[in-house]
């Protein structure tokens, strides 16, 4: 099951509640301190253009650098996914112009000492008037991997 909280209210506010039972399947997630730092993300397949071999392997590259330098874990709000296999948002059925990505989590064993399925990354996905209407409920997940 998958739940997306919206709280709007004073950060003071909230309280951290224990993780309510650990099992075998079933394990916190650790919790970090995050900073914030803009990006520029692209999309894997610029809409409207047209691409020789040798410049689709130079864009990829590019994009590559930009989303993830050296190598880093590619964490990151909003932009474009950093899609590993298809486009992330065709697996919702959504339009890119409709689909906004929340949240990208990518495998990260050294510092979050996480690892999503065969080094992938996982997705948060909304429709542009769920979010509008703060609707939650809507957030779709989707895990990818190499």
């Amino acid at each position: 099951m998958l739940w997306v909280l919206y709280f709007d209210g004073e950060e003071k506010e909230l309280k951290r509640n224990e993780y309510p039972e650990v099992t075998e399947d079933y394990f916190p997630i650790p919790v970090f301190q995050i900073t914030y730092a803009n990006i520029l993300t692209l999309p894997k397949y610029p809409e409207g253009m047209e691409f020789s071999e040798d410049e689709q392997d130079n864009y990829f590259v590019m994009r590559q650098e930009l989303i993830q330098p050296n190598n880093d874990p590619a964490h990151y709000l909003l932009g474009y996914p950093f899609s590993i296999q298809n486009d992330v948002f065709d697996e919702f059925d959504l339009k890119p112009e409709e689909a906004i990505l929340l949240l990208q989590i990518d495998s990260d064993e050294e510092d979050l000492k996480l690892f999503w399925g065969d080094s992938g990354i996982i997705y948060f996905c909304i429709d542009k008037t769920s979010l509008t209407n703060l609707q939650f409920d809507k957030v779709q997940f989707t895990l990818q991997c190499y």
